[in-house]
C-alpha cells in the first residue's frame, strides 16, 4: 500500500473512532427509525467526548490506537471532535420528511 493510501486509511479510522466517541458522549445520535446519525452538539456533550477520548487514549483502548501512535494524538482527536458535528445534519431523514409534509 502506498504511503498516501495508508495515510488516507488511517485518517478514516481516526474519523470513525471520533464518531464512536461522539455517539457515546451524546454528541451524535442515531435515529431509531431511519438509523441516520444526527448532531446533538452542545458544550457539555463536547466536553464529555473529550473526556472519553482522552481516557481511551490513556487506557490504550484499541479504538484510539491511531491517536496513540502520534505525538499530537490527543490534540488531533480534540480537533476532530470539535469539528465532527459539522459533518452531520441536526435533523434525520424522518424529521426532514415530516417537515416537508
Amino acid at each position: 500500500m502506498s504511503a498516501v493510501k495508508e495515510l488516507l486509511v488511517e485518517s478514516e479510522r481516526k474519523w470513525q473512532a471520533a464518531v464512536v466517541i461522539a455517539k457515546r458522549a451524546g454528541e451524535l445520535k442515531r435515529c431509531e427509525l431511519c438509523e441516520e446519525l444526527t448532531e446533538e452538539h452542545s458544550k457539555d456533550s463536547l466536553k464529555k467526548a473529550y473526556a472519553i477520548g482522552n481516557s481511551y487514549i490513556s487506557a490504550n483502548n484499541p479504538l484510539t490506537k491511531d491517536f496513540k501512535n502520534s505525538g499530537q494524538g490527543r490534540r488531533e482527536l480534540t480537533d476532530i471532535l470539535e469539528n465532527l458535528w459539522t459533518d452531520f445534519d441536526n435533523l434525520c431523514k424522518c424529521q426532514r420528511q415530516a417537515l416537508e409534509d
